[in-house]
């Protein structure tokens, strides 16, 4: 919905990646997997 503001590749494993974005979202991605974003987190601000 808003636009990635990050994207960052884990060195120990080239299929692991985190993005976050301007709707509070952190999501943990890995290609490596048939489950492509495997971790969605949502922050508040408050």
């Amino acid at each position: 919905k808003f636009t990635v503001s990050k994207a960052i590749w884990y060195p120990v494993d080239t299929g692991l990646f985190v993005t976050a974005s301007f709707d509070n979202y952190v999501k943990v991605w890995d290609t490596n997997s048939t489950q492509v974003c495997v971790i969605v987190l949502r922050f508040d601000q408050s």
